[in-house]
């Protein structure tokens, strides 16, 4: 069951899940422009991570997309690294 979807502005999705697996997916996100009246979308799994032992209850992006923190019902708040950051020359 996904329990909370959050969308960076680098079109990735993640996102959490609850009972019985607890984990978190990084998704990217595809698209396809055929024409105007033709767009698919589909998603491609980079990465996951098992994360709690109890459900995800919520999950935020840092403002740079560099982290996701996570608050669960074990009681438990985690901050994952979802990316390396990428200096530009």
């Amino acid at each position: 069951m996904i329990e909370d979807l959050a969308l960076n502005y680098c079109e990735e999705l993640v996102s959490t899940h609850g009972d019985p697996d607890c984990e978190i997916k990084l998704w990217q996100v595809n698209k396809y422009i055929g024409d105007s009246s033709n767009i698919k979308y589909w998603f491609t799994k980079v990465r996951e991570w098992v994360s709690h032992t109890g459900s995800i209850l919520g999950s935020v992006i840092s403002p740079d997309g560099q982290h996701l923190a996570t608050v669960a019902s074990d009681e438990t708040l985690r901050i994952w690294h979802l990316f390396e950051k990428i200096e530009e020359s």
